[in-house]
């Protein structure tokens, strides 16, 4: 059976991605140790701030040069669209939310609907 190789996304927007992911679920942006940490496979710290500079070059961040955790995303929207089209060119798409999310407790019927991010195999 074909195994489903690993999507290869530009470490630039693999750490975008991430500090986004981070600020919005604890309020805080990370640190260069924990960026670093959490790339696939783990970096060093100082790839680590090379990659924060270059997305400060391309104006997708703001940080304080003597703060590490001082990181600001500049525009939400944009950011997720770069990150959207980067992995759009290896294939993946992101499904859009269909409605409103049911409150517990309900039926099979209403179930929630979730957005997932999916692949998308060729099929020729």
């Amino acid at each position: 059976m074909g195994e489903q190789s690993a999507v290869v996304v530009p470490r630039r927007v693999e750490a975008l991605a991430y500090i986004i992911e981070r600020i919005e679920t604890t309020g805080t942006a990370p640190s260069y140790g924990e960026i670093a940490a959490a790339m696939n496979p783990p970096i060093e710290r100082t790839r680590v701030r090379q990659l924060v500079d270059q997305l400060v070059e391309h104006r997708l961040i703001d940080r304080p040069i003597s703060s590490r955790r001082g990181i600001r995303i500049r525009d939400v929207a944009r950011c997720r669209q770069i990150i959207g089209e980067a992995l759009g060119r290896k294939g993946w798409c992101h499904a859009q939310p269909m409605g409103e999310l049911a409150m517990p407790p309900c039926t099979i019927e209403q179930l929630p609907l979730i957005p997932l991010i999916l692949y998308k195999r060729d099929l020729f």
